[in-house]
Parts: structure tokens; sequence; C-alpha cells
């Protein structure tokens, strides 16, 4: 009984000191992003990370398992990256959060949870509405 309550506390120790390195290692590389010159798409992913990791979403997404959209319904908005993170709950494998980031600034525009399969442009983006 009691080898599993060491490991049981030495497990636990394990995912917390790793949440606390992915924090530390997000909030790094978002320090180091260069914005002057615009962002390319490693560093877009890198601000949409910093972007989940501040949201009361991000137990909810994989911070590490994300995706810059280039399909045709991103085509119309040439100036934004869309990331698009999947979640970590099978339950959830409707919704995904997405982080639109403009190009030129490396700003924000909008970050929200949304239902792919449910929205089939991206015009809620810049319209101020909401995904379905």
């Amino acid at each position: 009984m009691r080898f599993f309550r060491i490991v049981s506390c030495l497990m636990a120790g394990a995912v917390v000191l790793t949440g606390c390195s992915v924090t530390a290692r997000v909030n790094k590389e978002y320090a180091a992003v260069d914005r002057a010159d615009g962002v390319t798409e490693k560093e877009a992913l890198i601000i949409a990370r910093h972007a989940l990791l501040n949201s009361e979403c991000r137990q909810r997404f994989h911070i590490n398992k994300a995706s810059v959209l280039s399909d045709r319904l991103v085509e119309p908005y040439p100036d934004y990256f869309f990331v698009s993170f999947y979640p970590v709950a099978y339950d959830d494998h409707f919704k995904r959060y997405l982080v639109v980031i403009d190009k030129k600034t490396g700003k924000v525009a909008r970050e929200e949870q949304y239902r792919p399969l449910k929205n089939f442009n991206y015009q809620w983006v810049f319209n101020g509405g909401k995904p379905r």
C-alpha cells in the first residue's frame, strides 16, 4: 500500500512539473517572437499557443496539437493565419479552438471555440458573430 502511495505522489509531481515546463517554454518562445517584419507560420503557432495558454479553455485543448489551416475556407483571408487546436477529451472531438492571427502585426484577431463541421466559412471571425 505504501508503494502505491509513493508511486502516485511521484506521478502527480511529474504531471505538475511537465505543466510548468510547457508554460515556461511557451512564454519564453513568445517573448522571442519578432513582429517587426510580420510573422511567419512558425511564429504564428507560437503566438497561438500563448493565446490558448492564457485562455479559459487551456485544459480542454492540446497545446502541442495545433495546425495552421490552409484549405479553401481560409483562402479569402490571405492576411491571416488560422490556427486550430484539437481537443483533449474524446467527448469534445467535434470542437476545436481557433486562433486567428494577423500576418503583418502578429496580433490575435480572434480566438474562440468552434465546430468545424458546422461552420462552412470563416466570415463569423471578422463580422463579430458567434460560431455555430
